[in-house]
């Protein structure tokens, strides 16, 4: 048994092989189905998302389900399901949920056309509707006693005549209510604010989540993602209420947090408003009750009269491991001492800017940053350069993106020798230097395994290629798998290749010109002909496959050509950890 589960674990996230286990026997199917709908929403499209909410209504017992039927929502005929699949739910994402049950009132009510309606012109039916309105009051959802039960008897025809015209939206409160029951543990969350009222149904996700204690406890993922525009007037201090309530609720109970993720506008997401002091406090407290928290990341910028949550996270010192920071970033004092307590910390990306420029005369300790990212508006802090110079022997994955600063490149020459991947993202911005510089890094960079290159400006001027073209000279022996970004003409993509010392393992070209020539792939594959220890050439393309190209020509490279037909911006070939 164990083995078989291990075996499926790997199968998780992958729909198509998992239904394939589900059919080879009952003992394997009911290992299956908790695979199965432990992520439901992400492993179906949206179009399809409202059968996963019929599906839990199915699951409910029948009185239960007559609730729905007089609410206007329709039903398969079946009497119950095989397994209880509301018991299996780990991974929870609102926005997903949220446009599911969207689906559900929109495909699978009496007259779901009258669910968009509008106010009548007719007075008189207005009047009517008004006067039906009111019977929602009395019927009492969950009915304790004979005498609700008689009071539902009463008033069930009236309100089932109305909702089979306009489906009652507190029945997605409803939902949630049955679904999120004592037996439900979490293993992720994911609230996105943008919960969508489009279709009337404010169903406070939050403020149920956080009456529900048990489906906080096993929570190891819990990520916060604010929309900036919303075609609808927000309710920002409800959700500021509701937000802040619930983190302090979690900081209680979920307290094994792994992964927090926050993701927060700089540029006003309520058009002027912003969160309160109790948010923010309320986040330091939950991030000051992980006990086993390793990744972090958030582009929240708070303002300077707070208190700082890089003081928060010096309290996972023994524990974080990974810190991505987006936009604008405290930099001042008590960041540089968290990189100087955070002494487990091996990946630190840097994306956004820095709003406080560090003195030249502060000196960092040792640090264990093994993969660090460098955005383009962080260069001109000095405190780069600090981080370069204090991680030293225990950098070996880097991305410089859209380098422009010498100081930089100077730094890695000097003091980081052993790294062993390395992504360049070249500006135009003191683009001759920078080139000079390349080959005596590359020749410092004996580790080298692992090389992108990349430009967005670089089709604008033609003639970087020519000082560009010498740079391959310079690569270390030990390169064995270069990524060019750069949409090179074919005749420089073989000069540049020819100039290696030695032939590649793998090859990537990502290119992004709306026209690709047939001898572009052609030389690829003599590339690949004359290298016998050339193992595998991708091509990446922002062009849907066939390019426009003959498809009979595409099919004979292919045997030395791999297309990767998904446009790359949807392949992790940037992620180098």
């Amino acid at each position: 048994m164990n083995f078989l589960e291990n075996t499926l674990s790997h199968l998780e996230d992958d729909l198509y092989s998992l239904y394939s286990c589900l059919l080879v026997n009952r003992y394997w199917s009911q290992h299956v189905i908790p695979l199965l709908w432990s992520q439901p929403f992400e492993l179906v499209k949206e179009t399809s998302s409202h059968k996963i909410i019929i599906t839990y209504i199915s699951c409910l017992p029948k009185e239960t389900k007559k609730r729905f039927r007089i609410g206007g929502i329709k039903l398969p005929n079946y009497e119950r399901t095989l397994f209880d699949y509301p018991k299996y739910l780990k991974n929870f994402n609102t926005q997903k949920f949220c446009r599911a049950l969207n689906k559900t009132f929109l495909t699978n009510t009496t007259s779901p056309q009258y669910f968009y309606s509008k106010k009548s012109k007719n007075k008189f039916s207005n009047i009517i509707r008004k006067q039906i309105k009111l019977f929602k009051g009395f019927y009492i959802i969950y009915p304790k006693n004979n005498f609700d039960k008689s009071i539902n008897k009463c008033f069930k025809p009236i309100l089932k005549q109305y909702y089979s015209t306009y489906p009652n939206p507190y029945l997605a409160k409803e939902i949630i209510y049955l679904l999120f029951n004592q037996y439900i543990t979490l293993k992720s969350l994911i609230i996105n604010t943008c919960l969508d009222n489009r279709y009337k149904m404010d169903i406070e996700l939050h403020l149920f989540l956080q009456r529900n204690h048990n489906s906080l406890q096993n929570l190891s993922t819990f990520e916060l993602d604010f929309v900036k525009k919303l075609s609808y007037n927000r309710e920002w201090k409800k959700e500021d209420f509701l937000l802040t309530e619930l983190l302090n609720k979690m900081s209680e109970y979920a307290i094994n947090l792994r992964k927090i993720r926050i993701e927060i506008p700089f540029s006003d997401p309520w058009g002027g408003q912003r969160l309160t002091t109790k948010f923010h406090q309320s986040l330091r407290k939950l991030i000051e009750s992980q006990t086993k928290l390793k990744i972090f990341i958030s582009n929240y910028y708070w303002d300077q009269t707070e208190s700082c949550l890089y003081e928060s996270l010096t309290k996972q010192s023994n524990t974080l491991k990974r810190l991505t920071l987006m936009e604008l970033t405290h930099s001042d004092h008590r960041f540089r001492k968290g990189l100087s307590s955070w002494k487990n910390l091996e990946t630190l990306e840097l994306l956004g800017g820095s709003d406080f420029l560090t003195p030249s005369n502060v000196e960092l300790e040792q640090l264990s940053i093994k993969n660090l990212f460098i955005g383009q508006n962080y260069e001109p802090d000095p405190l780069i350069s600090k981080i370069l110079k204090a991680t030293n022997k225990n950098l070996n994955k880097l991305v410089l993106d859209g380098s422009s600063n010498s100081i930089i490149f100077e730094t890695i020459i000097k003091y980081c020798p052993k790294i062993t991947h390395l992504s360049i993202t070249l500006s135009l911005d003191n683009y001759n230097y920078i080139i000079l510089l390349l080959p005596k890094l590359f020749s410092n960079l004996y580790q080298l395994k692992y090389l992108k290159l990349s430009s967005r400006e670089i089709n604008k001027k033609s003639e970087i290629f020519e000082s560009l073209l010498k740079v391959s000279k310079s690569f270390p022996l030990s390169l064995q798998h270069l990524v060019l970004e750069l949409n090179m003409y074919y005749l420089n993509l073989d000069y540049f290749l020819k100039q290696c010392h030695h032939y590649l393992i793998y090859l990537d070209i990502i290119y992004n010109n709306i026209i690709i020539q047939d001898e572009l792939f052609l030389t690829l594959m003599q590339y690949k002909k004359d290298n016998n220890n050339c193992q595998k050439i991708r091509f990446f393309s922002s062009l849907e496959f066939p390019y426009n190209l003959d498809l009979d020509f595409l099919d004979d490279v292919s045997e030395y050509i791999t297309f990767v037909k998904e446009k790359y911006s949807n392949f992790n070939i940037n992620n180098l950890w």
